[in-house]
């Protein structure tokens, strides 16, 4: 995608974040008012102020200007404390990043191959920053030790599946009553 092709992106998405000055169609109005008008959702990125979200393999690299213009923007509405609007945004964010084994050790048979150990650990660290500047937009960091991707891939889909069932089981031995009046 081309830069120019990518700013307009951009600004799509903060236009459908931010709304349009003096539109009344439900597409054109801004997030908060959507959400407090008890609209459905007729943007994707909308998820990113409405839903808890899991990110995984996600490089986070900080060309990718969109997804932080989201997260600063979500952290400044979580932030503000006398909201315009009825309306709360508290969802999760976490953001899942591998912390491997034996990254910041030299291996002999590494040593062969050098520049691959310093992509390996220059990926490890890279993360690790990302995840303490994301700390600051109210993501929640979650580094899980493994043995090498793979095995990081297998450690968070399992962490997840188990949460995930874990708030199957509990919500389901809950009584729940829907009132029609």
């Amino acid at each position: 995608m081309g830069y120019e092709h990518y700013a307009s992106y951009l600004e799509r998405i903060q236009e459908n974040i931010k709304g349009k000055s003096g539109s009344q169609k439900v597409e054109n109005q801004s997030l908060m008012v959507r959400l407090s008008n008890g609209e459905p959702s007729p943007y994707s990125t909308d998820i990113f102020f409405t839903n808890n979200i899991d990110i995984v393999g996600q490089g986070f690299d900080f060309s990718e200007n969109h997804l932080w213009w989201l997260i600063n923007y979500l952290a400044n509405v979580m932030r503000n404390t006398k909201p315009k609007y009825e309306v709360k945004v508290n969802n999760n964010i976490q953001f899942f990043y591998p912390r491997i084994n034996g990254a910041d050790q030299i291996n002999i048979d590494e040593l062969n191959n050098l520049n691959k150990l310093i992509e390996k650990k220059n990926s490890v660290q890279k993360s690790k920053a990302i995840a303490d500047v994301l700390k600051a937009f109210k993501v929640k960091p979650r580094p899980i030790q493994s043995n090498s991707y793979e095995d990081f891939y297998d450690n968070v889909n399992s962490k997840i599946f188990n949460i995930f069932n874990h708030k199957k089981m509990f919500l389901k031995g809950r009584s729940t009553r829907v009132s029609t009046t």
